[in-house]
């Protein structure tokens, strides 16, 4: 028997994960492509891809900014909600985002980061065309190998003047 084997015969008597199995911590670059993955499958309508990027029990937050600078929360769901809700939306409305990661902050731990976002979308309907801004806040965690976010807070915002 090899050493490897053995050490990962021991940690699978007494439960831990094999060596080879042992997460890397997480990365500004893999936060940021995590993002970039969550958009294109939005903007392809692949909702299988987009939610499975969240862990089962994740939560989703709608709020909107105040003039003063405070939040007005409108609402709350689950992820079998959210996915219902999106497949009713998108079954309407042609959107297509794009989104500008503006912070991402690593736990010490390197298992776990936050990572805010900016993002407009392009809503279709009817042949009405229209943008709206959000800003977003995500919690990640590893989860094995892959990471998944905890949920989602939305919080929409009035968008920049256009130049």
């Amino acid at each position: 028997m090899t050493p490897r084997l053995i050490s990962n015969l021991a940690a699978a008597l007494i439960g831990l994960a094999p060596v080879e199995a042992v997460a890397q911590p997480i990365t500004d670059a893999a936060v940021r492509a995590f993002v970039a993955g969550q958009e294109a499958a939005w903007n392809r309508r692949d909702l299988t891809a987009y939610f499975g990027g969240f862990s089962k029990d994740a939560v989703f937050v709608e709020q909107a900014r105040t003039p003063a600078g405070g939040t007005i929360r409108y609402g709350s769901s689950d992820l079998a909600q959210a996915r219902k809700q999106s497949m009713t939306f998108l079954a309407r409305t042609r959107s297509v985002e794009r989104s500008s990661v503006t912070r991402v902050a690593i736990a010490a731990d390197g298992r776990g980061a936050s990572v805010a976002t900016r993002k407009s979308t392009t809503l279709s309907r009817e042949g009405r065309t229209r943008t709206a801004c959000a800003e977003t806040l995500q919690i990640l965690r590893l989860d094995g190998p892959r990471l998944r976010s905890l949920g989602q807070t939305e919080t929409a915002v009035r968008c920049p003047p256009r130049r």
